[in-house]
């Protein structure tokens, strides 16, 4: 027999026989060791199961939040927020640990305000909610100062034994810096925010998702637009919050400005806005009940993290409940301001 009939007959054999691997098109043949020792991996591979979780574990894993959830979490921290100003004195534990809760409400309805921005069908309406409403709600926010100012006022004219343990600069902190509450409710700084917004988004949309593939040249100008976004919003607001015209416009523009920046990576922006809220409300806030501040600015991290980007069924379903959120807000205002009136009134006279 012919060598070329013997190797023909071999590469029958060898296709014919089952522990032989198929080659296919274009794939480079293995050796035979290489071969033996695929074939020793498939005979001594052993199945593993993985243990079942805990419970605890699991839970945290499947927990996730929905817009409609995080808004009922708005409107309970504003209702903690304002039973603060009205039911409690300055160095009360009590009105330490609600305005924490409180502080929540900002970073929230900050992320809510940049979420609505990208997702709402009409820009311009959600625009005209928000002037709407917030006219709506001034009336009650008014008198809400009103009812702080008095309480503080009161207290200071009637020596008030813990205020007078205060240091002279802790109670000018307390009576004309941090105390007196802004002209305009927080829908209004909304509004700043949604300039500031819009403006970062106008830079955003000439970023591809690489950022490393973009030309140096364009780099440095897109990087440079956003840096010149942030020079300038910052002193704009210092002035607005400076003149108590707004409600703490500076703290809303360092949430939203890595809201827009990071918002197709939701874990770095949910860092970025906890470092934020901890180190401006630990800084800003009051000298009595500052951890209370630092830690209500830093939670709303937390929920960011777990944000899981839907409306949420009842949102979905009836897009009308919506306004309820706006009714709400000015409804929780005027409510606390009326109960604060009675007992500032039944307290003074």
């Amino acid at each position: 027999m012919s060598q070329s009939n013997q190797s023909e007959k071999k590469k029958k054999q060898r296709k014919n026989n089952p522990y032989t691997p198929a080659v296919a098109e274009g794939e480079k043949k293995l050796s035979r060791d290489a071969r033996r020792k695929q074939l020793y991996q498939k005979e001594t591979e052993v199945v593993t199961t993985e243990k079942p979780k805990n419970r605890f574990v699991r839970f945290f894993e499947e927990l996730s939040l929905n817009r409609f959830t995080l808004k009922v979490f708005l409107l309970m921290a504003t209702t903690c927020g304002c039973l603060a100003l009205v039911m409690f004195d300055p160095v009360d534990n009590g009105r330490s640990i609600l305005r924490g809760i409180g502080n929540m409400a900002i970073p929230l309805a900050v992320f809510l305000c940049v979420e609505t921005y990208y997702k709402t069908k009409s820009r311009a309406g959600y625009i005209g909610r928000l002037v709407f409403f917030g006219i709506l709600a001034q009336l009650p926010y008014f008198y809400l100062s009103e009812v702080e100012c008095g309480r503080i006022a009161a207290m200071h004219n009637k020596h008030i034994s813990p205020f007078e343990e205060l240091s002279e600069e802790a109670q000018f902190q307390y009576i004309f810096k941090w105390q007196e509450a802004p002209m305009l409710n927080f829908l209004f700084t909304l509004l700043l925010i949604l300039l500031f917004v819009w403006l970062m988004d106008l830079v955003m949309r000439n970023i591809n998702t690489d950022f490393r593939s973009i030309p140096n040249g364009k780099k440095a100008l897109y990087s440079s637009l956003l840096i010149l976004i942030l020079i300038i919003g910052v002193p704009l607001c210092a002035l607005a919050q400076g003149m108590k015209l707004l409600e703490s416009p500076i703290l809303a523009l360092m949430i939203a400005f890595p809201s827009v920046l990071f918002r197709k990576q939701p874990k770095l922006r949910a860092l970025s806005a906890g470092i934020i809220g901890l180190t401006f409300c630990s800084i800003s806030g009051p000298t009595y009940g500052r951890v209370f501040y630092a830690i209500g600015g830093a939670f709303p991290a937390v929920l960011y993290w777990l944000y899981d980007g839907s409306e949420g069924r009842l949102l979905e379903s009836k897009p009308r409940v919506k306004y309820a959120f706006y009714v709400a807000y000015a409804t929780i205002i005027a409510c606390t301001t009326f109960a604060g009136m009675i007992l500032f009134v039944s307290q003074n006279t």
